[in-house]
């Protein structure tokens, strides 16, 4: 539904950068930024300025905030957050969050696929590119490396397997199926009904 006049409005930035959408959604006098250490990116920049929100720009008659919270207040691009966001005034260091019991404390395990290269994986942004990953992957014996990692430190837990590509999340379905487990995939291409079940 399209409720423009209710007292909060909550839009993706796909929904309300459409210059439309924009003219429409009006008198807003504040604005929380998700996942804002995005909002160096062309479309959360042309909402935030057309609503008088960039620190920077802000004229007398506009009184319009702008609140941003994400977990990870960097990036790996050269995009500089200080041009979106004036100050970080709250933090939570993940140390505090685990002395809390709001986080499990970590232990990490180093898995070695000998045969894994990723000299040729190309990079976008300092980030490997998800279908050259995934095929790096699916060659390699990471898939039973993964399977026998399982087995020997959380066989009692149940797992979640985050993939690169749909293609190696199938991969890793039947290796598991093939060493007794019993498992199921999760993407945003399949339907509500299927991601429930």
């Amino acid at each position: 539904t399209d409720q423009i006049g209710a007292d909060c409005v909550v839009a993706s930035v796909a929904t309300l950068r459409g210059d439309s959408r924009l003219r429409r959604v009006r008198n807003v006098r504040g604005i929380v930024v998700d996942e804002c250490h995005h909002a160096t990116a062309d479309s959360y920049v042309k909402i935030l300025r057309h609503y008088g929100a960039l620190p920077h720009e802000k004229s007398g008659d506009r009184s319009c905030v702008a609140l941003g919270v994400t977990a990870t207040m960097s990036r790996g691009d050269s995009s500089a957050l200080g041009d979106i966001w004036e100050d970080v005034v709250f933090e939570r260091k993940i140390s505090w969050m685990i002395r809390k019991g709001y986080l499990v404390e970590p232990r990490g395990i180093v898995v070695t696929v000998e045969d894994l290269d990723l000299s040729r994986v190309k990079k976008s942004h300092g980030d490997y590119q998800e279908r050259d990953l995934g095929d790096a992957l699916t060659q390699s014996l990471a898939p039973k490396r993964i399977v026998e990692a399982h087995r020997l430190h959380a066989a009692d837990r149940p797992t979640i397997v985050f993939s690169p590509t749909v293609a190696f999340a199938e991969v890793m379905r039947d290796e598991f199926a093939a060493a007794g487990y019993t498992s199921a995939i999760v993407h945003g291409k399949q339907d509500r009904e299927e991601r429930r079940g």
